[in-house]
């Protein structure tokens, strides 16, 4: 039999129609309905100082034009301007010593990401989510819901975060770099690319272009919620067909893009041993 519960954080009624960014006038963004499939997270470690890092970039961008919507790319900025407290706090799901570094779902990829991502998106999702979200000034206010495939046990939490819009790679963020990608700062204080980079795409568009603006993409800003983790699922025990819906209500930092950001909900399981697996998500 289905359930379909409303969390703690639910207030008043919620639609279960599905509208996409500002249908109809009505100011909602993204898809509250989960599609069922497996979406890849990709956690990249990085920093403005890190040399090797438009390395990451790079392969970030490639992943993007090659998986689309399957992928989650999330960008987690140590040592530099861009770190946050909710990218610190997460990180240490994500272990590494050396940066750039990726992670596919839960697995160290290390630099070469393309295998694990291929994999992770071939499975059958356990759960999925979705989400709509509308903003007022630097506040978003987001409905989530997760809907699972398969019986479980277990602690699950649903976790929402703000991804900030490209940031231009200028001031104390300006990328350090040993590749030969980028190039001096122009006359505006802005570091460009130096080299076409990659294949074309269909339309015959390079992915990135020599003499554009390095920018800093998919940064963590925030989570919605003082456990990063998120809010628990009500229910240790879930069956196929459960549903859930939670509210949230984030506060991201007003220095971030906000024209081009985007919101992330991640469904994740305690392991019990401190750390926990991502499940699935979703980006709008």
């Amino acid at each position: 039999m289905k359930k379909v519960l409303l969390g703690a954080l639910a207030i008043g009624m919620i639609a279960f129609s599905s509208c996409k960014k500002d249908d109809e006038g009505n100011g909602l963004n993204g898809e509250l309905e989960p599609a069922m499939i497996q979406r890849a997270l990709v956690w990249e470690t990085t920093g403005a100082w890190c040399g090797y890092c438009p390395n990451g970039a790079e392969m970030m961008k490639v992943s993007e034009h090659q998986y689309g919507n399957q992928i989650i790319p999330i960008a987690y900025h140590r040592g530099d301007d861009l770190s946050t407290l909710t990218g610190n706090t997460l990180s240490s799901n994500f272990p590494t010593s050396g940066v750039p570094n990726f992670y596919v779902n839960n697995q160290d990829a290390g630099q070469s990401i393309n295998g694990y991502i291929a994999s992770s998106i071939a499975q059958t999702p356990k759960a999925a989510v979705g989400h709509q979200w509308s903003k007022e000034g630097t506040t978003y206010n987001v409905t989530a819901k997760a809907n699972f495939y398969a019986g479980d046990q277990g602690s699950y939490y649903m976790g929402v975060y703000f991804l900030s819009g490209p940031i231009a790679a200028t001031g104390s963020l300006v990328q350090s770099d040993f590749t030969d990608r980028l190039q001096n700062v122009n006359e505006n204080g802005v570091l460009t690319t130096k080299w076409k980079v990659n294949a074309a795409n269909a339309g015959g568009t390079f992915l990135i272009q020599a003499g554009s603006t390095y920018k800093h993409e998919h940064t963590i800003a925030a989570a919605a919620t003082e456990n990063v983790w998120g809010e628990p699922i009500p229910s240790n025990v879930v069956s196929a067909g459960d549903q859930y819906i939670l509210n949230f209500r984030l506060n991201a930092p007003a220095q971030m893009n906000h024209e081009e950001g985007n919101i992330v909900t991640i469904l994740w399981k305690d392991s019990g041993n401190g750390s926990y697996q991502y499940i699935n998500g979703y980006i709008y």
